[in-house]
């Protein structure tokens, strides 16, 4: 086995297809197959196979894969220590969902560039489910997510508690100038949420549960930015944290409020999370340490509003 099939294997599982791995590392298709059949004779077993979503790994691909993917990433990280010169060095990949790095992501490359110019930061935004699956393999250094069920596999340090907001126009019977909002207000009005699968589904799902409301979903959006629009539209509110909101949609939104969920209160917890058996680099102990400063800045400026700092 050597580094070109090692490349070429991991293309393979992350587009699910030879031709498009073929053009992601520069080489023919006929090219890549062989080296893929080269590794499974090597290993005596098969590795991919082909079904209706496209080419997926076997067990023993899988595995491979997990390998494969931290011995590409300790390649890079060499490579980068060698061209830099400097102290602390490294690639650090990040997860964040969308409300996360509204307010965080940029403020925390600008200060990773300052104090540590060895460092390659690499930002992942999407869906906190996806980060999940980022993380088991091996993807990700580590992530910003929220807590919901336990998993062993996962170590999570509680940064701060997050409230959720109902993002919408006037109530009936409700002074607009309330801060507040109960849950029970909002039953039955239409609103707009993640799809199902999504853990601020969840947390909503069973505040108006708690509250005795009832949920009316008149669309499954897993954008906030979209789900924002359609408040901003009068179409239907949302339920989100405030950090969803930049500074500019606050200034756009007429005739739209937020208020802060209560009776019952809607928190999650947000924390850094990476795999129990990861190995914590220099890089990678300078990038958590990072987060936490900045977060904590943000904060305390009035630039993050809508989460309490763990102490």
């Amino acid at each position: 086995m050597d580094i070109r099939q090692i490349r070429s294997f991991v293309a393979v599982v992350d587009h699910k297809s030879f031709t498009l791995a073929a053009t992601r590392v520069g080489i023919a298709q006929p090219a890549i197959s062989m080296q893929i059949s080269s590794l499974e004779k090597e290993y005596k077993t098969k590795l991919l196979i082909r079904g209706p979503r496209g080419v997926i790994p076997t067990d023993a691909g899988r595995t491979l894969y997990k390998h494969g993917r931290l011995i590409l990433r300790q390649i890079e990280e060499a490579r980068i220590d060698i061209a830099t010169g400097y102290s602390v060095t490294g690639l650090v990949a990040v997860g964040m969902p969308t409300t996360v790095a509204t307010p965080l992501a940029v403020p925390l490359i600008k200060r990773v560039a300052e104090r540590y110019p060895g460092i390659r930061l690499h930002i992942v935004e999407t869906l906190s489910g996806h980060l999940n699956e980022l993380l088991a393999t091996d993807r990700l250094n580590c992530a910003i997510l929220f807590r919901s069920a336990e998993q062993k596999s996962l170590e999570f340090e509680p940064l701060a508690i997050e409230y959720l907001y109902f993002i919408g126009g006037s109530l009936e019977g409700m002074d607009n100038s309330e801060p507040d909002c109960a849950v029970q207000a909002l039953s039955a009005v239409p609103i707009t949420l993640p799809s199902i699968a999504h853990d601020l589904r969840t947390t909503v799902k069973h505040a108006f549960i708690a509250a005795g409301a009832s949920l009316n979903v008149v669309a499954d959006i897993d954008s906030p930015r979209v789900a924002l629009s359609l408040a901003a539209d009068h179409f239907a509110g949302t339920i989100l944290p405030l950090s969803a909101l930049t500074s500019a949609q606050h200034a756009e939104f007429r005739g739209v409020f937020t208020r802060r969920l209560v009776k019952p209160e809607v928190t999650r917890t947000i924390g850094l999370c990476r795999r129990t058996s990861s190995i914590l680099s220099d890089a990678s102990l300078a990038i958590e340490t990072s987060i936490k400063e900045v977060m904590a800045d943000l904060v305390s400026s009035g630039h993050w509003n809508g989460i309490d700092l763990v102490p």
